[in-house]
């Protein structure tokens, strides 16, 4: 798969006995942001992998019950306590499968907010952990030229926060809800129309899928910064 590598990412060198352990088995993994579709999806493949041992979730409360992998911490407690093996950053943005589900069980779980993120990426020694962000982008950004590099300040800030690998999964962006201004809304039929017309199609993934397939990519992650598009996720 034609993924993206930035030698330039801090981290020790390939041959290093850290690189080494940084491919051994996910034994404990933290989730921020675990809301919605996507959130639920990743919670439910770390619980079933059988190389995770424990899973920590960003809470607003704490559980009444869980299963007995899973474990969830308040934000304040998150910054006190060292770093797992891998974290996975859920990011709140305006996309479907980060909806809030309206039941008693999403509730629980914590949005990632832009301030807290910031906390963790720089309050918390992060160079012997392995980094998964999901960033969904627009079909029309993940083709050709578009999908070349980092994508912005989030993935910039990802990128530089000094953990050992970050790898970058941007799913298809699709929005969670209508609307926008006039000329927004010109400008996306504008850019589904140009997308029909090119011969290259993106998949359509399944959030329990796309959960999957990012953990696997995870759990080969090597130092530097690795971004995975949409149509090399499959």
């Amino acid at each position: 798969m034609d993924h993206h590598v930035f030698a330039a990412a801090l981290g020790p060198s390939p041959g290093s006995r850290t690189n080494e352990l940084n491919r051994g088995p996910l034994h404990h993994l933290k989730i921020a942001g675990a809301v919605g579709r996507l959130g639920e999806a990743f919670i439910n493949a770390a619980l079933s992998r059988t190389d995770i041992r424990q899973v920590d979730v960003l809470v607003q409360q704490p559980f009444t019950q869980a299963p007995p992998k899973l474990r969830g911490i308040e934000s304040s407690q998150w910054l006190r306590e060292p770093a797992a093996d891998a974290l996975i950053l859920l990011p709140a943005m305006d996309h479907d499968g980060l909806a809030r589900l309206g039941n008693a069980r999403d509730a629980v779980y914590a949005s990632l907010e832009p301030e807290f993120m910031r906390q963790l990426l720089t309050r918390q020694t992060l160079d012997q952990t392995r980094i998964l962000l999901i960033h969904p982008l627009a079909a029309w950004q993940q083709l050709g030229a578009f999908q070349q590099g980092l994508a912005g300040p989030l993935e910039d800030q990802v990128a530089g926060c000094g953990a050992q690998s970050v790898t970058i999964v941007r799913p298809v962006l699709s929005a969670s809800t209508p609307g926008g201004s006039w000329l927004q809304r010109v400008v996306n039929v504008y850019l589904s129309l140009q997308l029909l017309m090119m011969p290259r199609s993106l998949p359509s993934l399944t959030s329990a899928q796309i959960a999957s397939l990012a953990l696997n990519h995870l759990a080969q992650a090597g130092p530097g910064v690795q971004v995975i598009g949409a149509a090399d996720l499959a």
